[in-house]
């Protein structure tokens, strides 16, 4: 807190300026990235994630901007910023990329439309993969979503679910990513 005479205090009955927090610890072995190395995802504990998710994201406030459309093309705006500084690419790839992700939004600017109508656009996660799920007093829990903006977290509860299909399937286990898919 800022006190009356300007100094900085810690737990002081003036102004709050910033706010420390201690995090509650978990056995690292229980993350699920690590569970997968160690083959110890199941079909049993992989529903459980399934149905964890799910009630996730319908308590998950709905977002309505008159567009799911929109959104995606806030995103690639974001992610267009974000290639100009970094040198990783050619410019003849940005351009490949983000001509080729404009044209996919304009073929489905529709469904995406239909989609935000329905709810289906939530303030998700942001970034579900195996690595920010582990298992806490026996049941999975979601931690680490993006916090820092809204923009890139409010999503379809699809490309939400997506980033975590993608992560089983490419670690080698497409059945339960097949499974999670279908619950």
């Amino acid at each position: 807190t800022r006190e009356a005479g300007g100094e900085l205090a810690f737990d002081g009955s003036g102004e709050l300026v910033d706010a420390a927090i201690e995090m509650v610890r978990f056995d690292q072995s229980k993350l699920l990235d690590r569970m997968a190395v160690g083959g110890e995802l199941t079909p049993a504990l992989m529903t459980d994630v399934a149905r964890m998710i799910v009630r996730y994201h319908r308590g998950a406030p709905e977002i309505h901007r008159g567009s799911g459309s929109s959104n995606l093309a806030g995103v690639l705006a974001i992610n267009e910023a974000g290639f100009a500084t970094s040198h990783v690419f050619e410019q003849a790839e940005i351009e490949a990329f983000t001509g080729g992700f404009r044209t996919a939004l304009a073929r489905h600017c529709e469904l995406l439309d239909r989609r935000e109508t329905a709810g289906k656009i939530r303030r998700c996660h942001g970034d579900l993969h195996l690595r920010n799920i582990c298992l806490f007093d026996g049941e999975p829990r979601l931690f680490d979503c993006i916090e820092f903006n809204d923009q890139i977290a409010s999503i379809d509860v699809l490309y939400d679910l997506a980033f975590l299909l993608m992560d089983l399937w490419h670690r080698g286990f497409p059945e339960l990513a097949n499974l999670v898919m279908n619950r």
